[in-house]
């Protein structure tokens, strides 16, 4: 870590491949974290997981807001593949605080990545409380659709105070 920190500030691992190394390292920690969870290791799998889930989601925004390496609708495509992840690990080891690191991490993507108040956006969350939704019925977490509606509700007022753009 101390080489990284050396190396990344002074500039010998550029931009491309700080995103790429923050990608694969949460990438590593997020499967990490499942396969804890898989094995009975439920307390370090709970740490694990989402520590994966935010180096993914810094790795994004650097990616795009940041860096401007990526467009931020790829940015978002990138948010809704690691909660997709983040769902399917919650799901399946039934734990509640994957599900709600996960949530957290996809709907606060658009506004951290500076994502633009169009029909993507929109579209973006629509799938993201649907997918909810879903979750919160296939394991009878009735707390999960309500928080995700907290969270994804400013976007939407956004972006019908401020009318859509067309993409």
């Amino acid at each position: 870590l101390f080489f990284l920190s050396l190396a990344f500030s002074r500039g010998w691992i550029g931009e491309e491949l700080r995103v790429v190394i923050g990608l694969v390292a949460g990438s590593a920690a997020l499967a990490g974290g499942a396969a804890f969870m898989e094995r009975g290791n439920r307390l370090l799998g709970h740490v694990i997981t989402p520590v994966g889930l935010a180096i993914i989601s810094i790795s994004l925004v650097a990616a795009t807001s940041l860096y401007g390496l990526v467009p931020v609708q790829v940015g978002l495509l990138g948010a809704l593949a690691s909660a997709i992840a983040a769902a399917v690990i919650a799901v399946r080891a039934n734990s509640q605080t994957v599900a709600a690191f996960g949530l957290i991490a996809v709907l606060i993507a658009p506004p951290i990545m500076g994502a633009t108040p169009d029909m993507t956006t929109l579209l973006f969350i629509a799938v993201v409380l649907v997918g909810t939704t879903g979750v919160a019925l296939w394991r009878s977490w009735s707390w999960l659709p309500p928080v995700a509606f907290i969270l994804a509700a400013p976007q939407a007022a956004s972006w019908i105070s401020g009318g859509p753009e067309t993409v």
